[in-house]
C-alpha cells in the first residue's frame, strides 16, 4: 500500500509549493539517471530476475520500476515484486517481439480504440490524444473474438491485452527515442481524452471490464509513464463513472488527473500547463493533425525489420568469408 507518512509529505509540499514549481521540480528530477539510493532499489530488484531476464530487460524499465514504486511500502518488496511481475508478464506475452512483427487484428484493434500522437508541451514531454466517442469495445472485441474464439480477453496474456501491451510498448519506444535524439530524458507522456459521448453504458460489468483491463496494461506494466491526464468535455454522468474509475487509479496519478469542461476552458488550462496550441489537437483548440499510433508502430516494425534483415545478410557475408 502507500505510505501514510509519505504522503502526509506529498500533501505539505504540494501545499508549499505551487502548481508551476512542482512540474519544474518534477521535470528536473525525470532528466537524471539513478541516485545511488535508488541504486540499491534497482540492484535488489534485478537480483530477483532470472538471468534471461536480466540480459533482456532494458536499463530504463528499472529506473521507472523504481520511480514508480517509491510511494510504495515496503518499499523494497514492492518495488521487487513489481519488476518481476513485468518481467513475467514479458515472457508471457513475447514482449520483445512486439516490435518486431505486427500481432493479429492490429488494425482494427486500434481502428476501434484510436490514439494519436500530437505535439510536445514546454518540457519535451509528448501530448497523446484519444475521443470516447470514437472508441467501439463492442466491435473491437467480437474482432477480436473471431480471431481467438475460446479466449479469455481479460486474461493478461489475451490477444487484446497483448496488443495494448504493443501499443504501450510503441509508445515507451517513441519517447525514449525522442530522449536520445534531443538529449533531455522525458519517460512521461500528456493524454489529452475527450469524454464526448461517454454514456451511462460504460458502467455495465462488461464494458467496464474491457475498459479496466486495457487500463491495467499500463498501469501494471508500465509504471511512470505518465505526466498529466486533461479530461475534456466531462459529460454530466462523469461524477459516477468517476467513482467507479477512481479506485482503478494510483492515488499520485489521481493528482494528475484534471477534469475540464468544453474546449475553450480546456485549452486555456493546457496553455497555462506548458502546452502550446500547435501542440494540440483540433477538437480542442489546437493544430497539431497528430499521428495515428498505429503508424507509428507499422513505421517501428519496418525500421526494425529492415535492421534485421541487414545483420542477417551481414552475418550470412561474415560465414562466407
Amino acid at each position: 500500500g502507500i505510505n501514510a507518512e509519505y504522503m502526509g509529505t506529498f500533501r505539505l509540499a504540494k501545499m508549499a509549493e505551487t502548481v508551476a514549481q512542482i512540474d519544474e521540480r518534477l521535470a528536473a528530477d525525470e532528466i537524471t539517471q539513478l541516485s545511488p539510493d535508488e541504486s540499491k532499489f534497482a540492484d535488489a530488484a534485478l537480483a530477483g530476475l532470472t538471468p534471461e531476464q536480466r540480459a533482456q530487460i532494458a536499463a530504463l524499465d528499472v529506473l521507472l520500476t523504481v520511480r514508480g514504486y517509491q510511494t510504495y511500502n515496503p518499499r523494497l518488496e514492492e518495488t521487487n515484486k513489481a519488476l518481476k511481475m513485468i518481467a513475467d508478464w514479458r515472457d508471457k506475452v513475447d514482449f520483445y517481439t512486439f516490435l518486431k512483427s505486427r500481432l493479429p487484428v492490429d488494425t482494427e484493434f486500434h481502428q476501434f480504440w484510436p490514439e494519436f500522437v500530437y505535439g510536445e508541451d514546454k518540457y519535451g514531454h509528448i501530448v497523446v490524444g484519444m475521443r470516447f466517442e470514437q472508441i467501439d469495445t463492442d466491435t473491437m472485441e467480437k474482432v477480436i473474438h473471431s480471431h481467438v474464439p475460446d479466449e479469455d480477453h481479460s486474461s493478461e496474456s489475451s490477444l487484446m491485452l497483448r496488443l495494448q501491451g504493443q501499443k504501450m510498448a510503441c509508445l515507451t519506444h517513441f519517447k525514449d527515442k525522442k530522449s536520445k535524439a534531443s538529449g533531455t530524458q522525458r519517460y512521461k507522456h500528456i493524454i489529452v481524452a475527450d469524454l464526448s459521448g461517454l454514456g451511462m453504458s460504460i458502467l455495465g460489468s462488461h464494458k467496464r471490464g474491457i475498459i479496466k483491463a486495457i487500463m491495467d496494461v499500463g498501469a501494471n506494466y508500465f509504471p511512470e509513464s505518465v505526466w498529466k491526464i486533461f479530461l475534456i468535455n466531462a459529460p454530466f454522468v462523469f461524477r459516477a463513472i468517476w467513482a467507479v474509475v477512481k479506485p482503478w487509479i494510483h492515488p499520485i496519478t489521481v493528482a494528475k488527473i484534471h477534469v475540464l469542461g468544453g474546449p475553450k476552458d480546456s485549452l486555456k488550462k493546457m496553455i497555462e500547463s506548458g502546452i502550446p496550441e500547435s501542440a494540440l489537437p483540433p477538437w480542442v483548440g489546437g493544430s497539431h493533425p497528430g499521428t495515428p499510433i498505429i503508424t507509428i508502430l507499422q513505421d517501428m516494425i519496418k525500421e526494425n525489420s529492415s535492421d534485421e534483415a541487414l545483420t542477417k545478410k551481414l552475418e550470412s557475408a561474415v560465414d562466407l568469408v
